[in-house]
């Protein structure tokens, strides 16, 4: 019996060993240098990837939003379950690798004919598992690995677009309220030059084309305050919009 054993545990083991079938993965050469050159301006300076953006956006109003943003956000939270789903398959696939050992102890108790008599027994078996021939289980649990960071980068990489958006919308906000803010000065400027110029006008001291380009002027500058409200109102909206809820005063 014994000659026929050892050829079989053989074949067994060369089976469990055999050669993945899965491509080998070569990584393509990039058309870049692997390094950046060595610069001197900044020598001792944290790496732009490693600056979290609490650091980089530092007005507490603006990571106020930002931190809206991050727990309404739809998108991201689908990815977030995204992740969730993808470990739990992962660690579905790593499992499946390895055996699973069954263990359990029963006891009874029995009373005949002024007899008491006591049966215990205990069981250990391995559950049936499937041999990775071919590399095929470990296969797959590469491909949910693989599926889980990229999942994982997903997220990081919407993190990162919200934060950036939510940051450029607040600054187009700001931007256009300064505007908005220097239009109005113009207008009570111009306001107030064509007041003057028609007071002078009526004194006989300024033509009536002075007050009719003072008149333009004030026109003008009533224009540019509309457009300028309706672009602040437009960047209230879009900002609105990314964080999810209304905007804090």
């Amino acid at each position: 019996m014994s000659r026929f054993r050892w050829p079989l545990l053989a074949a067994l083991a060369l089976l469990s060993g055999c050669i993945n079938l899965a491509p080998t993965y070569e990584r393509p050469q990039a058309a870049v240098d692997e390094q950046w050159l060595p610069g001197t301006a900044v020598p001792n300076g944290q790496a732009a990837a490693d600056i979290r953006w609490q650091q980089f956006f530092t007005d507490p109003r603006l990571a106020h939003l930002q931190a809206l943003a991050l727990t309404n956000n739809r998108d991201l939270r689908v990815a977030t379950l995204n992740i969730e789903k993808a470990q739990a398959q992962y660690r579905i696939q790593r499992a499946a690798g390895l055996p699973a050992i069954d263990a359990s102890v029963s006891g009874s108790h029995s009373r005949t004919s002024g007899t008491t008599s006591h049966d215990y027994s205990a069981q250990l078996g391995l559950s049936s598992y499937e041999l990775d021939l071919f590399g095929r289980v470990q296969n797959l649990e590469d491909e949910a690995l693989e599926a889980y960071l990229s999942l994982a980068e997903t997220r990081r990489s919407t993190q990162i677009s919200l934060v950036a958006e939510v940051g450029i919308a607040w600054l187009t906000l700001a931007a256009d309220n300064e505007r908005l803010a220097l239009a109005r000065q113009t207008l009570v400027s111009q306001q107030a030059t064509y007041d003057l110029t028609q007071r002078s006008h009526a004194l006989g001291g300024a033509a009536g084309l002075a007050v009719s380009e003072a008149q333009t002027t004030v026109e003008s500058a009533k224009v540019d305050v509309g457009v300028y409200a309706s672009q602040v109102l437009q960047d209230q909206n879009a900002l609105r919009l990314l964080v999810g809820s209304a905007i804090p005063a």
